[in-house]
Order: structure tokens, then C-alpha cells, then sequence
């Protein structure tokens, strides 16, 4: 809860110090902010909330992956010996940093799920992104343990 709260503090406050720029050179954040100001706030997010439910009925397979993936990510993060994720739970032990790269890795994920007209597709990135360099620290421990 905390993290979430820090996450939507630093983006409020970008999206703050972006608004402050000429309008030509605002990204769409400060744009939103802008928007917001004109009373146009409800009318963007629901035009946001729109596209991505709109691309979530288009490819309801999204939907049923997404659901559990989601799920197991929170669980792998807090509880990774009750899902028997013996792995993580070593290569959390080994490196103290993982758990909150990965913690930031999903608030980014579901960050930009939320605020990008696209943000299904965020989680996809990170998901990409993340796989390998999950496999790599996990093969590494294995191969450690095994030597």
C-alpha cells in the first residue's frame, strides 16, 4: 500500500512538473493535468478506460492470463515459499535488492496499465523484460548450488 501511495506521489508529481512546461512541450501527462484543470479529467479517463476495456474484448485471452499472472506476481513477491517457489525465495536470500526491483517492476506495470491508452501492453513489456532476467538469476543460483 505504501508503495502504491509512494508510485502515485512521484507520477502526480511529474505529471505537476511537466504541466509546468509550455504547453507545446508538455507530455500527456502534463496534458492530463491540464485537462483536469479544464474540468475535462472524467472525459479522459473514461476515453482511457474505454481503450483498454476496448482491447480487452477484442482479445479476451488477455483477461484469463492476465488475472492469474497478476495474482502469482503479488504472491510470488510476498509469499513465494507458500507457492513453493523455492527458487525465488533463495534468490531473494542471495540478492536483497531483487524483491524491490521486482516490486517496482509491477507498480510499473500496473502504473502504466492504468494511465497509457495501450496499457495492457505494459505488462506484456515487463513481462518480456523481466522473464529473461528472472531465468538468468535463477539459473545462476542453480548453478551455484550445484557446484
Amino acid at each position: 500500500l505504501a508503495v502504491g501511495a509512494g508510485t502515485a506521489a512521484v507520477v502526480g508529481a511529474i505529471a505537476l512538473l511537466d504541466w509546468r512546461r509550455d504547453a507545446a512541450d508538455r507530455s500527456h501527462l502534463g496534458r492530463f493535468v491540464q485537462d483536469v484543470i479544464d474540468g475535462e479529467g472524467p472525459a479522459v479517463i473514461g476515453r482511457k478506460l474505454d481503450a483498454n476495456l476496448g482491447l480487452l474484448v477484442d482479445a479476451p485471452v488477455i483477461v484469463v492470463a492476465a488475472v492469474p499472472l497478476i495474482a502469482l506476481a503479488v504472491l510470488s513477491l510476498f509469499r513465494p515459499a507458500a507457492l513453493r517457489l523455492h527458487g525465488l525465495d533463495r534468490a531473494q536470500a542471495a540478492d536483497p535488492v531483487l524483491r524491490p526491483l521486482l516490486l517496482a517492476c509491477l507498480c510499473t506495470a500496473l502504473t502504466g496499465f492504468a494511465v497509457n491508452d495501450s496499457g495492457v501492453i505494459v505488462p506484456a513489456v515487463a513481462l518480456i523484460a523481466g522473464g529473461p532476467l528472472l531465468t538468468a538469476i535463477w539459473a545462476g543460483i542453480w548453478a551455484r548450488e550445484r557446484a
